[in-house]
């Protein structure tokens, strides 16, 4: 198995407001891919780190090998959830993959 976590932080310049806003759009939207990916066991998302956090999302996930995980990467709903609902709003990701 393998284990995916990214952890992002949000643009500087997003309000307050918006920030839950997109934050929620952000979790309800990559959970979701749990539906649609095959070979994706789990998808989590914290959206509540503590005020010593460095990040403001963070995504963890299983999949069942590397295969997976490209699979994963490369499909066309994770692109689409990508690019409306991920990167408009994060100035960085950082990522790691390992086995399990």
């Amino acid at each position: 198995m393998v284990k995916h976590i990214v952890m992002w932080k949000l643009n500087d310049d997003i309000q307050s407001m918006d920030k839950e806003h997109i934050l929620d759009n952000m979790k309800t939207h990559l959970e979701d891919l749990r539906n649609d990916v095959e070979g994706l066991l789990s998808i989590s998302v914290n959206i509540y780190p503590l005020d010593t956090s460095t990040v403001d999302v963070m995504l963890t996930s299983l999949l069942i090998d590397e295969e997976a995980l490209k699979n994963y990467a490369n499909h066309p709903k994770h692109i689409e959830v990508a690019e409306k609902y991920v990167k408009p709003f994060v100035c960085s990701r950082s990522c790691m993959d390992y086995t399990v």
